[in-house]
């Protein structure tokens, strides 16, 4: 059985909403960071088998390496997938600099609550992005109109 990253998530929501309750706060609000970026990117890793994503077997960041796998892939798929990819890209780059600020810099531009709502936000678009994707695919697969009826 695997496991399902998306419990990170609701972690990270737990984390921001009792910080005060679990204490110490800046803890609990970096480690929301964190655990949102980590279920975000876990769920993103969902596109590898659609967009034939090969992790690097070199000593890159393999973070660094997916983010750009989803902008080349993006160039081979159809609207509205190719949107999604790009879309899950950008905000995937803007957590993960969330995340390691969270876990490895003293100070910040934010405080750690506002690291903490920015990533969750951006954790919950990206799962948002990677679903639409594969509505998408499927509707594609089937023939289906992506577009929206007037």
């Amino acid at each position: 059985m695997s496991y399902d990253w998306r419990e990170y998530l609701t972690l990270a929501g737990r984390l921001e909403a009792q910080a005060a309750e679990l204490g110490p706060e800046a803890a609990c609000y970096r480690s929301a960071a964190s655990r949102a970026y980590y279920a975000a990117y876990h769920r993103a890793l969902d596109l590898a088998g659609p967009t034939n994503y090969v992790p690097p077997t070199t000593r890159v960041s393999v973070h660094a390496a997916f983010r750009k796998h989803l902008i080349e892939a993006a160039t081979s798929q159809q609207e509205p997938q190719s949107t999604q990819l790009l879309n899950v890209s950008n905000k995937l780059s803007r957590l993960w600099g969330y995340r390691k600020s969270a876990d490895y810099d003293d100070e910040f531009g934010n405080t750690p609550e506002e690291l903490a709502s920015l990533s969750l936000t951006e954790a919950k678009d990206i799962m948002m992005f990677v679903e639409g994707f594969f509505k998408a695919q499927k509707a594609l697969a089937t023939g289906a109109s992506t577009t929206p009826q007037l």
